[in-house]
């Protein structure tokens, strides 16, 4: 290591926080530094802004420490180009991955990082699969070191089967099902593969989480030279935790004393709207940020069980950035688990889709409040609050609209620490209650029920006894390979299906086909299959060719199937790639051949045989059941065949191929789509028009219950969606 050190910190959660937390410890031992993340107003700079920096100072032969967060698809070229000192893999989870890939090629991104820069010393979490399997395929071990949490809470195991959307939830080496010992969230835990082949590693530093209250957490450090080493972190929740523990191993690496980290770790601040609490006049709020299902179930877990808790808000705000269309990823959020019954404010631009998630987890209507104005939405709940706390969950494009409007009106604590630190003073917060308890027992509407392996990422648990709904009918639907098949939110679909046959009257069962599992054909009605990875989809190809005479009996007798994106193109005759050529069903007369672009954005197409609409403003298009809309993210380009049936005619993005002309396919009640999002959401008539066709198939000509649904946020992001898009008000052509 050279007089220059250059520290490259990536991974889905946790980048900006360790930024934070390493300047302040490197600060607090003289060290000189510069770093492309400002804390004092929550700035983020391009990485290879310092290129020139880093070559300048190595010229000169001057000390100076360069802590830079890069994005995780961006990695391997800064590893190399920057022949990184110290390199920090926080935790991998499903994020913007119109922007950064599926994870297998985050996986290969990184691996191929960390052999790009052979010199680095690597920091990695040892309690995230996907990141303990990248140290071990690094060949040389000892510059590899893990940190992690000392002991798992075994009472946590229950909770697995909420994540059938849980990352990394197969062995690398095997394919065999990863099982835990112990769970701390997520997947994050003391995990194994029953095959021997792969488990978690040793840990250079283990941590415990000795309590936690409103504004600190109490930890223990365990070095290999240093045990039993207690400090309180003015940061809560168990995910500032693992980052504080990432940040104290590379500094240990780094070669400062175990006292000195603990001592700087001590006068560490979150970033600005992070955990950051506000006072003002009219009352108390704190800011949170999240902006994938990993940061957003953690995040909204923690502040739901604080002593002070007197209010939710959410924004989703994301208009303008290039990922801003795809919300695939809300429906990875567990809102089904919501142990909350009060008020819920929404603002932002994307606030009818949030809503609509959340009317889809079962939150009533008269629960939640839209609002235009977040000042005005935020006194509101001020008001109610009276003595406790708002607590607000912004994206990172809310936050950094927000943050200023709200210090320029209330107090920030983070600004006051801050000061008292810098003038010498220290801050203890060990008076504050240190408890993991829930302390808002007089707004639950229920207990929190924890799921076992049979509640189907919580779709079964959302049905309520039949009995006391009073329901006469009852129809079946097969979730097939749900642990595998659900990258997009697609689960959002049978969540869809579920409620708006509830609406009618009808009990939708939900049986999840597994890997294994036998299939039935004559019991169900409805059947789903989703989209995953490549590795993922090669997991379950054998045993979807084995169910295929089950499952074209099933298609020929009448039975609704919705195959989305992989599912689709296994329903096909081939899929070639360079490499293989994969044999499918051959129900759908299609080929899909690996493409040599990835064709990603929003869908718009026209049901096959629909009359385009005469009237053209965005709230007329919204109310056409023909116009569907989707996101639609793969490289395969599908092509049908003369005697095939397209779903519909592509009006905006690309369908099944390059050319922009037809989507998706259909054959009898077999309809084959690119369109996440979750599709059906969006798109209520079509769910209904599925329901129906089950229906037929189950019960004949007996008449279809009536709906009594309300769909006035659907239609809103529809409308939205087309403004959007620019093809409202006379712009959609014929």
């Amino acid at each position: 290591m050279g007089i220059v050190t250059t520290i490259l910190i990536t991974g889905t959660n946790g980048k900006t926080s360790i930024c934070h937390i390493l300047k302040e410890v490197f600060r607090q031992a003289g060290i000189p530094l510069q770093s492309n993340i400002h804390w004092h107003d929550d700035r983020t700079e391009r990485a290879a802004d310092y290129f020139t920096a880093v070559e300048e100072s190595r010229a000169r032969g001057e000390p100076m420490v360069y802590i830079l967060e890069v994005e995780e698809s961006e990695f391997a070229y800064f590893a190399e180009q920057l022949q990184a000192d110290f390199i920090v893999l926080a935790n991998l989870s499903r994020n913007q991955l119109n922007l950064y890939g599926e994870l297998d090629s985050l996986v290969s991104n990184l691996k191929r990082g960390l052999e790009l820069a052979p010199q680095a010393q690597a920091i990695l979490c040892a309690d995230d699969p996907l990141v303990a399997y990248i140290g071990a395929e690094i060949e040389d071990k000892e510059r590899i070191h893990y940190y992690g949490l000392d002991a798992h809470e075994l009472n946590e195991l229950d909770n697995r089967s909420e994540h059938f959307l849980i990352e990394a939830a197969h062995c690398n080496y095997c394919g065999a099902e990863l099982e835990y010992r112990g769970l701390s969230f997520s997947n994050f835990g003391d995990y194994y593969c029953p095959n021997g082949d792969f488990q978690r590693p040793e840990r250079d530093l283990e941590f415990s989480q000795l309590g936690e209250g409103q504004k600190c957490s109490r930890l223990r450090f365990d070095f290999p030279d240093v045990k039993n080493l207690e400090l309180e972190l003015l940061m809560p929740s168990l995910m500032n935790a693992y980052n504080a523990a990432a940040a104290a191993l590379l500094a240990r690496l780094f070669g400062l004393s175990a006292e000195q980290t603990i001592y700087a770790l001590g006068r560490c601040l979150p970033p600005r709207g992070r955990f950051e609490r506000f006072n003002s006049p009219m009352g108390n709020f704190c800011l949170l940020r999240a902006d994938n299902p990993e940061a957003y179930n953690a995040t909204l877990a923690w502040a739901l069980q604080q002593e002070d808790f007197g209010g939710l808000m959410l924004s989703l705000d994301q208009t303008g950035q290039e990922h801003s269309s795809d919300l695939s990823w809300l429906w990875d959020i567990l809102f089904e688990k919501l142990p909350f019954a009060g008020q819920i404010g929404i603002t932002g631009n994307r606030k009818y889709d949030l809503a609509l998630r959340l009317r889809y987890a079962s939150v009533a209507k008269g629960r939640l409040e839209l609002a235009q104005n977040d000042l005005e939405l935020l006194a509101r709940f001020l008001n109610r609050a009276k003595s406790k706390t708002v607590y607000w969950l912004l994206d990172k494009s809310g936050s950094h609209r927000m943050r200023p409007e709200l210090a320029a009106r209330a107090s920030s604590e983070l600004d006051q620490w801050r000061q008292i630190l810098n003038a010498g003073g220290s801050l203890s917060l060990g008076s504050a209650k240190m408890t993991g308890e829930c302390a808002y027992s007089e707004i639950h509407e229920q207990p929190e029920r924890k799921l076992t392996a049979k509640d189907s990422m919580g779709l079964v648990s959302l049905q309520r006894d039949r009995s006391e709904k009073n329901l006469d009918h009852r129809l079946r639907l097969a979730y097939l390979y749900p642990a595998e098949l659900n990258l997009y939110g697609d689960r959002g679909n049978v969540l869809c299906l579920g409620q708006r046959a509830r609406s009618r009257g009808i009990e939708l069962e939900v049986h999840t086909i597994g890997r294994k599992d036998e299939l039935n054909p004559s019991l169900y009605d409805l059947y789903f299959m989703g989209g995953g990875q490549d590795s993922d989809q090669g997991l379950v190809y054998q045993d979807f060719i084995q169910k295929a005479p089950e499952i074209r009996l099933a298609i020929e007798s009448g039975a609704v199937f919705l195959c989305i994106c992989g599912a689709y193109q296994l329903m096909g005759k081939h899929y070639l790639t360079a490499e293989q050529k994969l044999t499918g069903l051959g129900i759908l007369p299609l080929e899909t051949r690996a493409g040599e672009e990835r064709m990603v954005g929003e869908l718009l197409f026209l049901m096959n045989g629909a009359k385009p609409a005469t009237e053209r403003t965005a709230a007329d298009l919204a109310r056409d059941p023909n116009y569907l809309l989707g996101y639609e993210n793969h490289g395969g380009e599908t092509f049908l065949e003369a005697s095939a049936t397209p779903f519909g005619q592509v009006l905006y993005g690309y369908g099944n191929n390059l050319r922009r002309e037809n989507e998706g396919a259909i054959y009898k009640n077999l309809y084959g789509t690119y369109a996440h999002g979750a599709f059906l959401p969006r798109n209520p008539a079509m769910a209904d028009r599925l329901l129906e066709l089950a229906w037929r198939h189950r019960y004949g000509d007996l008449p279809f219950p009536k709906s009594q649904s309300a769909d006035e946020y659907a239609m809103a992001c529809r409308a939205e969606a087309f403004k959007r898009l620019g093809l409202s008000n006379g712009d959609l052509e014929d």
